[in-house]
């Protein structure tokens, strides 16, 4: 009768070298077997529990990198540099977390995405395929960012469906307050955020006409959404629009 095969186990906590960061202790991580990038011995980044890093696969936590929570890495994905994944949130596939990038809450980064920088990717979004998010971009809500989309600034979140840069316009400093608008496309239309609003952009301007009355504000904004969407429309679309 054959025997049940059991893999060696990759990697293992270091019991006495440990960090407390926001009151939880975690440990490093150190290679059992050579596996990916990593050799036996190697020392690695720091993990609440054994959980947080499948045993299995290529995927590694190097650098000062922290992964702990609930929070799962495996596949072939790498960590590296300070970066911070958390909660429940899923880091796999072929991807890559690093730098300061943090992904939290029930967030999914995956297949060949890149988030570097001081990206964050949160909420219940997804990044995934070959998309790039870095600079400071913020993923948040059910937001779901993939194909050759490379996002350097800008919020996404609500229902922001984005495949590439065409899908969104990031227009920065547009007020007094500093805050920056991003526009951008979902399956069924447009939403945007804009400081700490999400939503259509009809229901951003009524709440700017609400705040500002029909003021100079106001009709700026409306100009800089217009323009917006312009830019997101397709040709086919500005097209029929001007027959």
């Amino acid at each position: 009768m054959l025997g049940t095969f059991i893999a060696p186990k990759k990697f293992e906590l270091v019991e006495d070298d440990f960090i407390v960061d926001w009151g939880r202790k975690l440990f490093r991580i150190r290679a059992l077997i050579d596996f990916g990038r990593t050799k036996t011995g190697e020392l690695g980044g720091y993990v609440e529990k054994e959980g947080n890093l499948s045993q299995l696969g290529a995927a590694w936590i190097t650098d000062d990198a922290r992964v702990y929570g609930d929070a799962r890495v495996y596949g072939n994905a790498y960590v590296s540099e300070r970066a911070r994944v958390s909660d429940h949130a899923h880091v796999y596939g072929d991807t890559r977390v690093c730098e300061d990038a943090q992904v939290f809450d029930n967030a999914r980064v995956y297949e060949d995405a890149l988030v570097f920088g001081e990206a964050s990717v949160s909420g219940h979004s997804q990044v995934y395929g070959g998309a790039l998010v870095y600079g400071n971009s913020e993923i948040s809500g059910h937001a779901q960012v993939f194909g050759n989309t490379c996002l350097t600034d800008g919020d996404l979140s609500g229902h922001a469906w984005v495949s590439s840069n065409e899908d969104t316009v990031w227009l920065p400093h547009v007020d007094r307050e500093h805050y920056s608008l991003t526009v951008y496309r979902t399956q069924t239309g447009f939403e945007l955020t804009h400081g700490l609003f999400c939503g259509t952009p009809e229901f951003f301007l009524e709440t700017v006409i609400q705040k500002y009355g029909y003021s100079r504000t106001a009709r700026e904004y409306r100009l800089l959404l217009q323009f917006a969407q312009s830019r997101l429309q397709a040709d086919d679309s500005l097209q029929e629009a001007a027959a």
